[in-house]
């Protein structure tokens, strides 16, 4: 069968290579033989009419359509093209949105099946009962339309062997995502343009009552070999520079993240590295920020969140924040460029909290730092703290005030968040020492004047 796989064109202004999508299509040209086609409509900004025109060209037999929250609104819209155009085609929708809301996504027409949770065996499940007309009620992790409403089968059993999962790389053509200027990767600071992501694992244990949890609480993890050789094969297939890890917790295991970190330098890669969604700072020591920087880690971020120990216990984060400061100076010291992560507005939170936290990170040796407002998204245990799904929240980045579920008012909100920027940035000694170890070219450029418009500003889009 032919499968359309589509990540919608949305608000979102970043565009990294859409590996999950790759995922998704390596099994289902593994499973079945299936001809599938990645369609990546944000890289390349398709307005309804050009997406209508490749839908008509590739006139798939399947569609699938990839969101998150934030751009969900464009899936619908997607998936209302697709039908305009195939009504007859079946239409699924998966990602985090459909992982956070369930069911309940298919109260959208445009919509036939929701794949919940990890997606690849689910979709191949559902590719063999669509083809052979198997029952779609034993297929963990769907949900699907009946005529008495949706129907969620229930969870699937995590993938163990996350070895045996590989994404198509030759699908989503990573020379399409080597561009000078444009926003291809979650880093803000590249050294290289020819930058891809990858991931080296699955899961995190910890309990964050702001996360959505696709992937499950097991963390699983690859092989240090098999990390190294789909790096190797990036950079001797397409001249891959330089390498973004996207796990949620890279460094869970430290005699793993120290395997890795050995096998890229006994493979002689010379490449460069960066952590953009974090690393667990506070269980990071000395000797592996040794192997970090020999390896070539250039560029990590750290999610202390909030400095109050009573709002650390409330959003379950439990970090251990002496250690993390500690981590973070270690980090300073090796010349890494380092990113802190912050949240205001999370339920009960007071003004005064919110002024620790910005005195935190600024007592800190950050080069740099988000302070975001709390987005309840649904699915998260945030959201259900609320009293809401967050169904009727529209969601539009993390610099904007989507609701407040804090103590503070409205105003004081506000004029935390910005005496945090202010507080943090203007700091002579903290920008000559984020002007030394930062990356000087175009990309940094390009995001210079959005981060200190957030000095005054909000919903400012990076």
């Amino acid at each position: 069968m032919k499968v359309l796989l589509l990540r919608p064109n949305s608000i979102m202004k970043v565009w990294p290579a859409p590996i999950g999508l790759g995922y998704l299509a390596e099994a289902l040209r593994t499973s079945r033989g299936d001809e599938a086609r990645i369609l990546d409509a944000r890289r390349w900004r398709l307005s309804d009419k050009r997406l209508a025109a490749e839908v008509r060209r590739f006139n798939p037999d399947v569609v699938g359509i990839s969101a998150l929250t934030l751009d969900s609104p464009d899936a619908s819209r997607s998936a209302a093209v697709v039908k305009s155009i195939l009504p007859g085609v079946p239409v699924i929708l998966g990602g985090p949105h459909a992982s956070a809301c369930g069911k309940a996504v298919l109260e959208d027409p445009n919509l036939d099946y929701a794949v919940i949770g990890e997606g690849e065996e689910t979709l191949v499940d559902l590719m063999n009962a669509l083809d052979g007309g198997g029952a779609l009620d034993a297929i963990p992790g769907l949900a699907f339309k009946t005529p008495d409403g949706p129907v969620y089968n229930g969870p699937r059993e995590m993938i163990e062997n996350v070895d045996a999962l590989n994404p198509a790389w030759d699908l989503i053509g990573p020379e399409n995502y080597f561009s000078r200027l444009g926003k291809h990767t979650q880093n803000r600071f590249i050294k290289h343009r020819k930058s891809l992501s990858v991931f080296t694992s699955r899961g995190c244990p910890y309990h964050c009552i702001f996360c959505h949890n696709v992937f499950g609480k097991q963390f699983r993890a690859r092989s240090p070999e098999a990390v190294t050789a789909e790096i190797a094969m990036l950079k001797d297939r397409f001249g891959v520079r330089e390498i973004e890890i996207l796990d949620d917790c890279f460094n869970l295991s430290k005699t793993r993240a120290a395997a890795i970190c050995t096998s890229i330098l006994d493979s002689r890669l010379n490449l460069d590295f960066s952590l953009p969604n974090g690393v667990r700072g506070d269980v990071m020591d000395e000797e592996l920020w040794n192997l970090f920087k020999e390896a070539g880690v250039f560029r990590v971020s750290f999610a202390p969140e909030v400095a109050s120990p009573r709002m650390q216990k409330l959003v379950r984060k439990n970090a251990d924040l002496d250690k993390m400061r500690q981590s973070i100076a270690m980090a300073a010291d090796r010349g890494i460029v380092s990113m802190g992560f912050f949240m205001m507005g999370f339920p009960t939170e007071t003004y005064e909290e919110m002024l620790m936290t910005a005195d935190y990170a600024a007592r800190s040796r950050l080069h740099f730092a988000l302070f975001m407002y709390l987005n309840p998204f649904p699915g998260t245990e945030v959201a259900r703290m609320a009293g809401t799904g967050a169904m009727d929240i529209r969601f539009k980045d993390y610099f904007h005030m989507p609701v407040n579920l804090s103590a503070a008012t409205d105003e004081e909100l506000h004029k935390a968040n910005k005496f945090a920027y202010q507080k943090f940035y203007m700091n002579p000694r903290r920008l000559a020492s984020a002007f030394k170890v930062m990356p000087k070219n175009q990309h940094t450029a390009m995001h210079l004047l959005p981060g200190f418009r957030l000095l005054f500003e909000d919903s400012v889009t990076f």
